[in-house]
């Protein structure tokens, strides 16, 4: 098999440089480099506060040789690739600000693309056609064609080598790092065009056209038809959130969750109908996932895919928006129908010239006491409060008792901070402790407090919009 060559005579004759910055040309690096310089404008773990993810996001524009973007992949140190609906591959080494042309492997549709570790992608094509690469994306081997039928659908990786990919009514399988493919045969009778998403634990989950999802408890080798989920084709692939816990859409912008490994779904209702969901899911950490819907609006869940909200409208009203990938570091990246890739992240923290700012920070000492409600009437921003309690002995010794809490509710009820006590054995002994928590955009908040033998008092009191 002949390796595909940046210059290659036949296959690539240019490199297009296409960036928002100046960046080095990935041609005079080392092809096998896996420490590219560090992100610009990305913000340490330390520094993010989860609810900044899916914010900000930022059109970075048509991306020539043309065509509809159907696969990304976060391949580790800022490095992330991607294919077209033209056999194009582009290639990010600072978390997909900006991007460099690779070349044409084909002209076939790119679509399913996987990381593998050690360097290792491998993209799939719908004329049946897998393509792998050793160096990150910098140059590409064509193994041949694989599946007769073409592939449609989205490769996982469940490590120690083995990928999984299914291939309109088959599943294909590979113990090598996507070098050599077994055909596992016929799996289902209706076409497999969606994602496949890999739980852990041996266990590997699909959705079919006919709306089926079909569950591998031994890596991929046998199959169980777990029924019909939904009553319309599937084509988002499900995504994995850690816990048992599994979210995928459906035509009809209904999203389905299990938490049991996909043995069982919950219907959650049509969240973004009647606009359907073809993007796929992404995960991000601490309970955050997102899709992108088919006219342009992207949607978020904190808590697991049981709740979701809509963060507006992206790009324009397109044929769906594919390729959703996470990059870690509170960065999101996808590619839509028109050539276009979009980007979110949190350096808006870093900009006081973005909308999200001015980050807000007052002292209402004066305006705030103890049990009492109050609301964070910030739409997009979480608050931060953090308030300072003293217990003041007048007569006696005396101990106090604060909580901080936040909730949609009136009183909130939830805890959102430990609870406090403070004690004081002196007569005019003045006794303080600093509480912190945070309240989501929306909700209500407030101290509760119990003294006995005292009094308690705020000193400062401090929010910040964040």
């Amino acid at each position: 098999m002949a390796e595909i060559k940046s210059g290659a005579a036949g296959v690539i004759t240019n490199i297009t440089q296409i960036a928002t910055r100046n960046h080095n040309d990935l041609q005079n690096r080392d092809a096998t480099a896996a420490h590219p310089p560090e992100a610009v404008g990305v913000l340490s773990p330390s520094s993010m506060f989860p609810q900044d993810i899916g914010k900000n996001w930022k059109d970075l524009g048509v991306f020539p040789p043309l065509g509809a973007f159907d696969g990304f992949a976060y391949a580790g140190n800022g490095i992330i690739v991607c294919g077209n609906g033209n056999g194009h591959v582009f290639r990010s080494t600072d978390y997909g600000l900006t991007w460099t042309y690779i070349g044409q492997l084909t002209v076939c549709r790119l679509i399913g693309i996987a990381y593998a570790g050690n360097g290792i992608l491998v993209f799939g094509s719908d004329c049946g056609h897998v393509f792998r690469s050793t160096n990150y994306g910098l140059t590409w081997a064509d193994l041949g064609a694989i599946s007769g039928s073409g592939i449609y659908s989205g490769i996982a990786y469940a490590g120690n080598g083995i990928l999984v990919f299914v291939s309109i009514d088959h599943v294909f399988r590979s113990t090598d790092y996507g070098l050599t493919w077994t055909d596992l045969g016929v799996i289902a009778t209706v076409g497999l065009y969606a994602g496949i998403a890999y739980a852990g634990n041996g266990i590997f989950v699909f959705a079919d056209d006919g709306g089926h999802v079909w569950r591998s408890l031994d890596i991929g080798l046998t199959w169980t038809d777990l029924g019909a989920i939904s009553a319309t084709w599937c084509e988002s692939g499900p995504a994995y959130a850690g816990n048992g816990i599994l979210v995928f859409g459906d035509d009809s912008g209904h999203v389905f969750r299990s938490t049991d490994y996909g043995l069982t779904w919950t219907d959650l209702g049509a969240i973004s109908a009647p606009a359907g969901i073809y993007s796929g899911f992404a995960y991000t950490g601490n309970g955050i996932l997102v899709f992108a819907d088919t006219v342009g609006h992207v949607w978020r869940s904190t808590d697991y895919g049981l709740t979701w909200a809509d963060l507006g409208a992206i790009s324009g009203p397109v044929f769906g928006l594919s390729g959703f990938v996470y990059a870690g570091n509170g960065v999101l990246v996808f590619g839509t129908q028109d050539s276009h890739i979009f980007r979110s992240d949190i350096t808006y923290k870093l900009d006081e010239s973005q909308v999200n700012f001015p980050r807000r920070q007052f002292d209402v000492t004066a305006s705030r006491v103890l049990n009492t409600t109050y609301t964070n009437s910030d739409s997009v921003r979480t608050l931060h409060v953090t308030a300072t309690v003293r217990c003041v002995i007048s007569a006696a010794p005396g101990q106090a008792f604060v909580q901080g809490k936040a909730d949609t509710s009136t009183p909130p009820t939830t805890e959102a901070s430990g609870i406090v006590g403070i004690q004081a054995g002196l007569l005019g002994e003045n006794n303080s402790h600093e509480v912190n928590f945070y309240v989501l955009p929306g909700n209500k908040y407030r101290i509760d407090s119990t003294a006995v033998t005292g009094t308690v008092t705020l000193g400062k009191w401090f929010e910040m919009l964040i």
